[in-house]
């Protein structure tokens, strides 16, 4: 996933988030019993929500570009 935004700016940190997620839950498939991991994935989880949120009251365009690269 090719980053084209500033770094610190809400995009950036939800791309960001989004790899950190991506290696935990692969991290979680092999370990299933790591409670301490699961509870860190669960804080990223929220924590790239509420980023999603403000850029989407913020700035539509920018949500949709981010949720749809997202699915990919």
């Amino acid at each position: 996933m090719e980053n084209k935004f500033k770094e610190g700016s809400h995009p950036y940190q939800v791309v960001e988030l989004s790899k950190r997620i991506e290696v935990l839950t692969n991290h979680l498939k092999k370990y299933k019993k790591d409670n301490v991991s699961k509870l860190s994935l669960f804080k990223l989880v929220s924590k790239r929500k509420r980023f999603l949120k403000y850029i989407k009251n913020k700035d539509f365009a920018t949500y949709q570009e981010l949720t749809s690269k997202k699915k990919e």
